[in-house]
């Protein structure tokens, strides 16, 4: 009933004037560099898949083949393109002064960067095949607000080709508006006080029955989960369901097989002995990482698996290491649990970080 009562009074608020949601619209001609992103981890995103994550031999084949598999790139993309990670602040920086407006939420570098081209593929025998170019050019990536910051969050293309002298610079909303953001800017105020009235309707609401909208937030970790399978899910693609040589790439074939996983190309897995420490992640024995996530006092035998099928059988590549692990943790059946595994770290937590617990 109460829904019922909210889409009547949020019905006028919609149609008085036309509430504008263009700027999170996709359509290119309403699209600007610095907008809010839809998408919380678009920049962590950009980081994982252009931003090398540690230094290595740039010049051999062999290293980068390491370093796809250990981040879970190998054939990602038919061509894949990376940054060094001294680059990392300059590359925000297109956004923020240095970069020149290409076309709807897209800068161009006003300098140039060392680019990584790599064409990788994952062969029958599970070895990752590496061919590698390297060019100084000019960057085009796409820039959005994610936290109050306006970061890259889409590698767009290198290109020979400067950014025109007289072009509008990229950066995040301010004094020097242009006529079209200052439009955007007018959108979003006119928005922002729409949400400022719908929130005052929906104060009664609110309090005479104690509406909880923190259940849908996933902002801290152990909040109630939308999806009760959710830990087991996770179970069923991280953890090993049973014992079996885990040296060896044709058990891992036949586990894969016959956990319908081998389709799956990049894949993590810990053992069954460490099913309760995992979940300890989420109940004290893990620190707060970003959101909802946490990562892990202690260390992890953490298996990496790359496979894929050939020929009709499961080709496997296998890597072992031992490693912090970050998982996203959430309520379930009054338990917190871990609902999805993030990544594997050898960057141990902070001291003083906030416990993960209910």
């Amino acid at each position: 009933m109460r829904l019922a009562v909210l889409l009547l009074l949020f019905v006028p608020l919609v149609y008085t004037d036309g509430w504008d949601f263009g700027r999170f619209s996709n359509d290119q001609s309403d699209m600007f560099p610095c907008q809010r992103s839809q998408n919380n981890n678009a920049y962590n995103n950009f980081k994982h898949r252009h931003i090398l994550a540690y230094d290595f031999n740039t010049s051999s084949r062999h290293a980068w083949a390491a370093y796809l598999t250990r981040q879970c790139l190998c054939g990602r993309a038919p061509l894949q393109s990376f940054l060094h990670k001294n680059e990392q602040n300059s590359i925000v920086s297109i956004c923020n002064g240095r970069g020149v407006r290409d076309t709807g939420n897209k800068c161009i570098s006003e300098g140039s960067f060392n680019v990584y081209t790599v064409r990788s593929s994952l062969e029958g025998n599970g070895e990752c095949e590496v061919h590698l170019r390297t060019d100084r050019s000019h960057v085009i990536v796409a820039c959005e607000v994610v936290e109050n910051r306006c970061v890259p969050v889409h590698y767009e293309t290198q290109t020979n080709r400067r950014p025109p002298r007289d072009g509008e610079i990229c950066r995040p909303l301010n004094k020097d508006l242009s006529f079209a953001q200052a439009q955007e800017r007018h959108t979003d105020n006119n928005m922002r006080m729409r949400l400022v009235v719908l929130l005052l309707l929906l104060v009664p609401l609110v309090f005479t029955d104690g509406w909880d909208f923190g259940r849908f937030s996933r902002a801290f970790p152990c909040q109630r989960s939308q999806n009760n399978n959710a830990y087991n899910n996770f179970k069923h693609d991280h953890i090993l369901t049973y014992d079996f040589n885990t040296s060896s790439r044709h058990a891992w074939a036949a586990y894969l097989t016959s956990n319908n996983l081998c389709a799956r190309n990049c894949q993590s897995f810990l053992h069954k002995n460490d099913t309760n420490n995992i979940v300890r992640i989420c109940n004290g024995r893990g620190v707060r990482y970003k959101g909802n996530k946490c990562i892990s006092e202690r260390r992890f035998k953490v298996y990496t698996v790359l496979s894929r099928f050939r020929n009709k059988k499961c080709r496997v590549r296998l890597k072992t290491e031992y490693s912090h692990v970050i998982v996203a943790c959430e309520v379930i059946e009054n338990h917190c649990v871990p609902i999805r595994y993030e990544a594997q770290t050898n960057r141990r937590p902070p001291r003083d970080g906030e416990i993960c617990r209910p």
